[in-house]
């Protein structure tokens, strides 16, 4: 039995193919709201002196961050001697209107280049080594740059600062069935879809949460949304014909 993964906005389908032997899984629907416990992001706002720099990594970060320093702040003057990285135009726009200062501005699908950007900004290996990182959000998926920067010495806190669904069961299971292979494909209808996707799951590394997973997309624009967090989708046909080839 093929087990595909889709989105909950196309549950409509869901019936097709499971008359054709198939399991359905569906991922929560999204919903990015404020958490009902901000112990955590509040102490380390309550210590951003002890940081050496903010990694927003989307837009939902930066807000969500901002929103929850002002509160407890009142003001983002907190970010004065902490250096600021963030990732993508959305979440550099947040910033500026907020008036933050950036040091590091990088673009959406390069979450790549963040160490190297940071080793080149401090100066080498010794100064990484050092830095201590305060990594804000839905503390979902864990990017690869955090494992990278402490394999080199640096300490991340990764701190929950919002939600991306209400349904955060469905979520683990999602985590553990991709992690542990029991997810042999997903299926991208739309453009929208693969957004969503990313949305729900907090990350633009699809390529490594997928890992093992084949990828179909029912059009071109879908496919090419995709091939743009750098996945590789096996097919671009209609519905019917995906119904058929899984």
């Amino acid at each position: 039995m093929t087990s595909v993964l889709i989105s909950p906005r196309h549950h409509e389908v869901a019936a097709s193919y499971e008359q054709s032997g198939r399991r359905v899984f569906m991922w929560p629907e999204l919903d990015v709201a404020e958490l009902n416990n901000y112990l955590s992001l509040d102490e380390s706002i309550d210590h951003l002196f002890g940081y050496d720099w903010l990694i927003l990594k989307n837009e939902r970060a930066a807000e969500f961050f901002l929103r929850r320093l002002i509160g407890v702040k009142h003001h983002t003057a907190s970010l004065d001697e902490v250096h600021v990285l963030a990732i993508g135009e959305a979440t550099v726009a947040k910033l500026v209107d907020a008036q933050v200062h950036v040091d590091i501005s990088l673009d959406r699908h390069t979450n790549n280049s963040l160490v190297a950007s940071l080793h080149s900004y401090v100066g080498g290996e010794e100064s990484l080594a050092s830095l201590n990182l305060l990594f804000p959000s839905a503390n979902i998926t864990h990017e690869a740059f955090e494992a990278e920067l402490s394999e080199r010495g640096a300490r991340v806190d990764c701190v929950a600062a919002y939600r991306t669904t209400a349904d955060a069961r469905r979520m683990a299971e999602l985590n553990a069935l991709l992690a542990g292979g029991g997810i042999d494909a997903v299926i991208f209808h739309n453009p929208p879809s693969v957004e969503e996707f990313a949305q729900v799951f907090d990350t633009d590394d699809l390529p490594r949460i997928l890992r093992g997973v084949s990828i179909i997309c029912d059009d071109e624009a879908a496919q090419a949304t995709a091939g743009e967090f750098g996945l590789k989708p096996h097919l671009t046909s209609e519905i019917q014909d995906i119904t058929n080839h899984l």
